[in-house]
């Protein structure tokens, strides 16, 4: 189980995938709103996919972190293990989740055509 402040994270992460894939600005003050995307509109193809990964995420990881520039690096830790997320604006655009750091190997892709069953046995196999 998460620990409330990790929760906290999560939302704000979450609120920031989401402002981006409204295309509006952030609102200044609580909620999402210590991130200010730079590629606001950017995120619609991920939307639905993050919000199944932010489900797993409370299911499967120990700790949750928020780094890098924007704040756009969900790094989560599980069974001793890290994971990074990130949006990947090549490609068409979708969440990278990489082993271990921003630099590590690329493990899986998601985007909004991905199935949450999907979703669901990454996150089971951790």
């Amino acid at each position: 189980m998460l620990p409330v402040k990790d929760m906290a994270v999560l939302k704000q992460y979450v609120d920031g995938i989401m402002t981006r894939a409204s295309g509006a600005l952030p609102m200044s003050g609580g909620g999402g709103g210590s991130i200010n995307p730079p590629y606001s509109g950017h995120a619609q193809n991920v939307s639905g996919a993050v919000l199944t990964i932010a489900g797993a995420v409370v299911w499967r990881a120990d700790s949750v972190e928020i780094r890098g520039i924007g704040k756009n690096q969900l790094w989560i830790f599980v069974n001793g293990k890290r994971y990074t997320f990130s949006y990947d604006h090549a490609n068409g655009g979708n969440i990278m989740m990489k082993e271990n750091s921003q630099q590590g190997k690329i493990l899986h892709r998601f985007d909004n055509n991905t199935p949450a069953t999907q979703i669901e046995a990454v996150f089971r196999s951790l």
